[in-house]
């Protein structure tokens, strides 16, 4: 079964490059990645061949599928697509990632879990955490109101003092800290309601920095202090 979601992004992919038709094409050598057969590979309109980047463990969103090469290569890979209610599934691992609905005055998580007996997608509740927006550790925030007079940083740091031992902060120079405890994270799906997973996605590729349920989101909402 292939979602709405899946539909519309593979739409998005195809109209995002440059389609030779199968031709000795006459374009401009556009890169893009394109995934067949499970395996995401790299080319461009003039190219004699393409070059295997990624090969996915439960095949492609769409067998042909495209993306630019700006973006992540094995993102055109099912199992790191965003799924949605409804997908078919086998176990719960077939119903993740997901991704919240994000705005600057609200977080809609998508928390799913995978009905054996409908073999599909559907909602549950989302996870909890132990002291989930506790004040983190006086020592702490103290240490991150002084590093903030080196410039504003949201982040996470560790804190022996919260359950899962991590403190998320908004911190600005001259200011007060934003503060709570929470947990690390590979997905929207790991974090409470009301949260995102920062720096998870792209999914299947990572930017690098510590993931970590960030309270409001990218636009903090209902995360700040006075």
């Amino acid at each position: 079964m292939v979602s709405r979601a899946t539909r519309a992004l593979v739409l998005v992919v195809f109209l995002g490059v440059v389609d030779c038709g199968g031709e000795a094409p006459a374009c401009d050598a556009v890169p893009f990645y394109q995934c067949s057969g499970g395996v995401v590979s790299e080319g461009g309109c003039n190219s004699a061949s393409l070059v295997s980047v990624a090969r996915c463990a439960k095949g492609c969103i769409a067998d042909g599928a495209k993306a630019g090469v700006s973006s992540c290569p094995a993102d055109l890979c099912h199992e790191n697509f965003p799924k949605s209610e409804g997908d078919a599934c086998q176990t719960d691992d077939d119903c993740r990632p997901t991704k919240a609905i994000t705005s600057d005055t609200m977080v809609t998580n998508v928390t799913l879990t995978c009905d054996t007996t409908r073999q599909a997608c559907v909602v549950t509740a989302p996870p909890t955490v132990a002291d989930w927006m506790k004040p983190c550790s006086q020592d702490v925030v103290a240490r991150i109101a002084s590093e903030a007079a080196n410039g504003a940083k949201t982040s996470v740091t560790e804190d022996p003092g919260c359950a899962e031992g991590w403190c998320a902060f908004v911190a600005a120079p001259n200011s007060c800290v934003t503060n709570g405890c929470t947990r690390l994270c590979t997905g929207d799906q790991d974090c409470p309601s009301g949260s995102t997973c920062e720096g998870a996605f792209p999914y299947a590729c990572p930017n690098g920095q510590m993931q970590y349920c960030l309270p409001g989101g990218p636009a903090h909402v209902g995360f700040s202090c006075s």
